[in-house]
């Protein structure tokens, strides 16, 4: 058999991103930011924020169990209505984008030995794919894959 490709999954393969337990602490200073910002409703974030991470480590505590994945996306629906607070579907994207952006794309790392391994297969002239449940990845990386 000849080897033509390698898939890759981008978390904690590839990159790694901060403990999520961490991120879920830090929310209630992002919280204050977030409620001055005009284009978001008025709401108190630091309660939305707070229910958010605890339905968020709740779903990654059973997540294994499951095997259905922990998003930060489902447990925002989970708190909102557990709160009864009602945000648009772009105002929720709005606040997972600005999350993700503060949270997981300023702090992935590349982990150690990643590039000279994707180097080693791009000089061998394999096929390299890379595949992420993460919503920022593709846009933002698309002329690092070519």
């Amino acid at each position: 058999m000849v080897l033509k490709a390698v898939l890759f999954d981008l978390g904690n393969t590839l990159i790694t991103y901060p403990n999520p337990d961490e991120v879920c602490r830090h929310f209630h200073e992002k919280a204050a930011e977030i409620a001055s910002d005009p284009s978001m409703p008025r709401l108190d974030y630091e309660v939305l924020l707070k229910k958010l991470s605890e339905k968020y480590l709740d779903a990654r505590k059973v997540s294994f169990q499951t095997l259905k994945e922990a998003t930060f996306a489902e447990s925002l629906k989970l708190a909102l209505q557990e709160l009864g607070l009602e945000m648009s579907r772009d105002e929720q994207e709005y606040l997972l984008e600005d999350l993700y952006d503060e949270f997981f794309r300023a702090e992935a790392k590349l982990i150690g030995g990643a590039l000279e391994i994707l180097d080693f297969l791009e000089v061998s002239r394999l096929q390299i794919a890379v595949i992420s449940n993460t919503p920022w990845f593709g846009g933002e990386h698309y002329w690092d894959m070519q």
